[in-house]
């Protein structure tokens, strides 16, 4: 079991920034983000057991179709879609991060966006 809490987790390739491949994970309150110009920021594999809420994706993917996730082989190409297709990610959002510096692999925030403030911290007893 695996638990990814507050995290900035971006690339640039054409791959996905975060990759599940099995169940009993959780992942919340991350800003997870695919720099690249394809790809999703999300692929998870097999999902059944995992628990994902919280949550900030984006992809720059500029060619069709457009992929923000990919959950258990389903294309999901927006957040409505993840949403719908996982029936998680209730809170999460959909916005693009300026990192300070990427090409730097500087991943603190350049701008502030109320978005992604959180109203409690998370209790890690509680997945």
């Amino acid at each position: 079991q695996m638990g990814v809490y507050y995290n900035s987790i971006a690339n640039n390739a054409d791959a996905p920034a975060l990759m599940i491949n099995g169940g009993m994970n959780t992942v919340r309150r991350n800003i997870i983000q695919n720099e690249g110009s394809t790809g999703p920021a999300l692929v998870a594999g097999s999902a059944d057991l995992n628990m994902l809420d919280e949550n900030n994706y984006w992809t720059k993917d500029v060619f069709a179709p457009i992929e923000l996730a990919r959950w258990n082989g389903i294309s999901c190409p927006d957040l409505a879609t993840l949403q719908a297709t996982n029936l998680q990610d209730l809170n999460s959002s959909s916005i693009e991060i300026d990192f300070f510096d990427f090409g730097t692999f500087d991943l603190s925030l350049n701008t502030f966006d109320e978005v992604l403030v959180f109203d409690a911290p998370i209790d890690l007893g509680d997945p």
